[in-house]
């Protein structure tokens, strides 16, 4: 026999009741079900409630706990561009357009609505970690050991002179996005299985990276709260999502916390973006699967699938900005896993209810044409 336990509410005077819910006879331990409510108001209103009912042989003791789950909402994502890219990442919805990189081939892919094109841009490098749109149809990137200037236009690439600090040899360079103020971030990863090796940089005005976070192993995935006093962060092989306290006028991050925690179970959070309302939408590589969390508490809010394994990033566009752009990766599938998945390392979109924060476009000034 089960029963639904009633808890005071805040303010009001013990009166705990248990009341009958049913009954039911099982031989597995630490079972869970779902038990709609109904009857007087309880707690949280209006909510579903959680029973974890645990049996104890050789007699049967029952405890019962409930509390409020939110109605997920499960998306499907559909095919946008059937592109295959071995790494496709780095999402950005500029000038109503769509770019992306594909990692291993050092490329920024451009999309003309319009006519449907798709045309690339060689950036004379093994690797294109990130590409960030300046002025006057440059972008600064982040190739696979440097930095370098991109003219769009005529496709000319000019490359920054500049030393990278702690950039070991078995490194190269990741993901990265704008600050508030326009200044790039860019991360390393470490290709060579060595731990916390890594590192997360912002750039000066005058071009060169400096470091602002050390002992990462796979930096990822970046953004910043509305308001700019957060700095959300994955490094992949940590299995979590961080935030900070970001200080707009120093730059500089501090009081690291653990917003959500994943499982090592060969699935890794990868490339995030922030939206209007503060939550964060954030890619799960090996997961099938972009996450919609809660920014302040990192809860699960809505679920979006796709049919491909690898994802890897994702972008708010279109033309109210409430499309999500995901961009996903074939590179390292088996022929069997490619089969049963042909569109990976293509772009999907979704529709959502939410829109994007407007791009913050890099704000270091680029060569003279």
């Amino acid at each position: 026999q089960l029963h639904r336990r009633f808890l005071p509410q805040k303010g009001t005077k013990p009166n705990r009741r248990d009341e009958p819910i049913g009954s039911h006879q099982t031989n597995v331990l630490n079972k869970e079900f779902f038990v709609p409510f109904w009857g007087n108001s309880p707690p949280c209103p209006s909510a579903p409630y959680h029973f974890q009912i645990q049996f104890h042989p050789p007699g049967l003791v029952l405890f019962v706990t409930f509390c409020k789950i939110s109605s997920l909402t499960t998306m499907q994502a559909s095919l946008y561009l059937d592109v295959q890219h071995a790494l496709a990442e780095g999402p950005v919805w500029h000038d109503n357009t769509l770019y992306w990189v594909n990692i291993t081939e050092g490329r920024l892919y451009r999309h003309d609505t319009a006519s449907g094109n798709i045309t690339h841009f060689d950036m004379n490098s093994a690797a294109l970690g990130v590409a960030l749109p300046a002025s006057n149809g440059w972008w600064w990137t982040a190739r696979e050991r440097d930095c370098a200037w991109l003219h769009e236009p005529t496709g000319k690439v000019v490359p920054i002179d500049a030393p990278i600090p702690n950039l070991p040899p078995a490194h190269r360079f990741n993901d990265g996005f704008c600050g508030p103020d326009g200044h790039p971030w860019v991360g390393s990863a470490a290709l060579d299985d060595s731990r916390e090796t890594a590192s997360l940089y912002r750039a000066d005005s005058t071009g060169p990276l400096h470091i602002a976070l050390t002992h990462i192993t796979l930096s990822n995935g970046l953004g910043w709260s509305p308001d700019h006093t957060k700095f959300y962060y994955v490094d992949s092989l940590a299995h979590n999502l961080s935030v900070f306290e970001y200080d707009p006028n120093s730059h500089q991050i501090s009081n690291r916390r653990i917003l959500r925690e994943f499982p090592d179970d060969g699935t890794v959070p990868d490339g995030l973006k922030v939206d209007a309302n503060g939550h964060i939408w954030l890619a799960v590589w090996g997961g099938s699967v972009v996450l919609h969390l809660d920014g302040e508490t990192g809860d699960i809010l809505d679920r979006v699938e796709l049919p491909v394994t690898q994802v890897t990033s994702c972008t708010f566009g279109g033309e109210d900005d409430r499309t999500l752009f995901i961009t996903s990766a074939r590179g390292g599938l088996s022929d069997e896993q490619l089969a049963a998945q042909p569109h990976a390392g293509s772009i999907f979109q979704v529709r959502t209810d939410t829109t994007g924060l407007p791009l913050v476009p890099c704000s270091l000034p680029p060569p003279q044409e």
